[in-house]
């Protein structure tokens, strides 16, 4: 895939994430107490603040690879649970059960999902039982509904996966393995990046990962981001990019060129076609005169 032409210079923003890195562990472990050592191993978050509100906000994820899995693929210390179709609940847990996923605790159907959940405490519960929730890939537009605000605040939407692929374990591992991007109504866009038990080399690594894939999806790709910043839930955000004025005015120079090229398209298109209308009126008209003619 072709990269954006407006990508900015990888290696600047490299030494400027080792270094908010570093302060960032450092700070958090000055502020390490006997009731926040849980802190080391939450997340560390990338901040990308885009120049301009998305059209359209979409719930479905957008996966970003990531070489350090957010979860321990090999010890297990986490749990997922599937949302399924019903008709498929019951032959999942079979499958499962014969050969079990890693982390993978829990398989309910969609209409179990909303009688036995439908009141907000049983969805808080649900939501702070499982570190990361999967879903049949199509059923996803039904998941808003039935899973409620809690999720979403949390964080903690469904990822879809594919379940009519030959190794439905392989295909868990990859959602498990990736991080995801939600472009929602507004300017911050929030991605999970690495956990801070990680060794300062490899949150640094999932960051660039994340901030290559991320500069390519966004809407408008890399001339839409006007900033980035990483921070943890408790600590202040830590710059990492911020566009130039000078890229910003040339961004905006090259998105009037674009629009002037749209616009004059757009009139050679209008005459074009009223050129076509005139000659079907005038081929009509002949029509018309000749059968009246031999009349």
């Amino acid at each position: 895939m072709a990269s954006s032409p407006n990508k900015p210079a990888m290696e600047p923003i490299k030494m400027q994430t080792t270094k908010a890195v570093s302060a960032l562990v450092k700070y958090v472990n000055g502020k390490k107490t006997s009731n926040n050592l849980f802190e080391e191993d939450t997340f560390v978050t990338l901040i990308i603040t885009l120049r301009r509100t998305p059209d359209s906000g979409k719930n479905k994820p957008i996966r970003l690879t990531i070489p350090h899995s957010l979860y321990n693929s090999e010890s297990g210390d986490y749990q997922m649970c599937l949302f399924v179709k019903d008709k498929d609940a019951s032959k999942l847990k079979q499958r499962f059960e014969a050969t079990p996923v890693t982390g993978l605790t829990q398989v309910i159907g969609l209409q179990k999902l909303r009688t036995d959940y439908q009141q907000y405490k049983a969805k808080r519960k649900l939501c702070s039982s499982y570190d990361l929730f999967l879903c049949d890939g199509s059923i996803l537009p039904m998941m808003t509904k039935a899973l409620g605000k809690e999720f979403f605040k949390k964080k903690k939407q469904p990822v879809p996966v594919r379940l009519e692929v030959n190794n439905l374990k392989k295909e868990i591992g990859r959602a498990r393995d990736a991080t995801y991007m939600y472009v929602g109504f507004g300017t911050a866009l929030g991605i999970r990046s690495a956990r801070l038990s990680f060794d300062e080399n490899q949150i640094v690594e999932n960051i660039m990962a994340i901030i290559e894939g991320a500069g390519e999806k966004v809407p408008r790709k890399w001339k839409n981001i006007q900033a980035m910043h990483i921070k943890t839930p408790n600590s202040v955000a830590l710059p990492i990019y911020n566009k130039l004025v000078a890229d910003e005015e040339e961004d905006e120079e090259e998105e009037k060129e674009v629009k002037k090229k749209e616009t004059v398209s757009k009139k050679r298109k209008k005459k074009d076609d009223e050129k076509k209308d005139e000659k079907k009126e005038k081929k009509k008209s002949k029509k018309s005169t000749k059968k009246k003619s031999r009349r």
